[in-house]
């Protein structure tokens, strides 16, 4: 009778496994949108995976994430683990006053870089965003309220009609455009790389430092600072005039 219901047990396992299986070929997906009128400071924390943020006319934040085991190939956890927490998963909210933060909570323990997160929000163009991610590519278009950009491994991009720009990455490339065609300050650096500067369609000259990084340091008259910094890759700011 022990040997039946051990087989039994068996047999169910595997079924449950397979049905996972099953479900993973389509991501789970979470959505929340929220009313923002008040909102004025928008932050995410991601994981592994891509990050989309979009500025728009609107008065509300509209946040997807779809959820998948890694696609890469690399296994860092037991796939049933990972199927499970991405069925548990939930789009957590934590709000203040005026301010907002989105990130995806797991009650099941899985280890980090188990699970790709792909988010896109589309949020009120006026609103400040901070982004924290650990791997993957983070992109930002159309926020004028300014942005504040952490990553660890990747690459960010930015294009964006104005406003305070801050992004720091690890290893990888930064390539940013801006129309705030007199920035108060910028600094470009990199340990290991170049750096690159366009304003108004002409190359700012580029000081080399003793070792493999290199630097651009400049001041002007408006209120928006560009401070872009990545440790080991390229950084790359076009300051572009409001009519290109």
């Amino acid at each position: 009778m022990r040997r039946h219901r051990a087989r039994i047990a068996g047999l169910a396992l595997c079924a449950a496994v397979g049905a996972g299986f099953a479900v993973a070929d389509e991501p789970a997906r979470l959505q929340q949108t929220l009313a923002a009128e008040a909102v004025t400071s928008l932050g995410i924390e991601a994981g592994l995976g891509s990050v989309q943020l979009v500025g728009h006319a609107g008065p509300d934040i509209r946040v997807e994430v779809t959820l998948s085991p890694r696609s890469d190939g690399v296994t860092v956890d037991e796939p049933a683990r990972v199927l499970a927490a991405i069925d548990a998963a939930t789009l957590e909210r934590i709000q203040g006053d005026s301010d907002v933060r989105f990130r995806v909570a797991y009650p099941l323990s899985v280890m980090v870089g188990a699970v790709e997160e792909r988010w896109r929000i589309v949020a009120p163009e006026t609103v400040g965003a901070r982004v924290q991610m650990a791997v993957g590519d983070l992109r930002v278009e159309d926020i004028r309220g300014g942005v504040d950009l952490t990553l660890g491994i990747g690459d960010i991009g930015i294009d964006v009609p104005g406003g305070d720009m801050r992004a720091r990455l690890s290893v990888g490339n930064i390539v940013a455009t801006t129309a705030a065609s007199d920035p108060g300050r910028v600094v470009l650096t990199t340990n290991v790389g170049r750096v690159n500067m366009r304003q108004a369609g002409r190359r700012v000259p580029t000081a080399r430092s003793a070792g493999p990084g290199s630097q651009i340091t400049r001041s002007g008259a408006g209120r928006d600072w560009l401070i872009l910094s990545s440790d080991v890759g390229d950084v790359f700011l076009e300051v572009r005039d409001d009519g290109d």
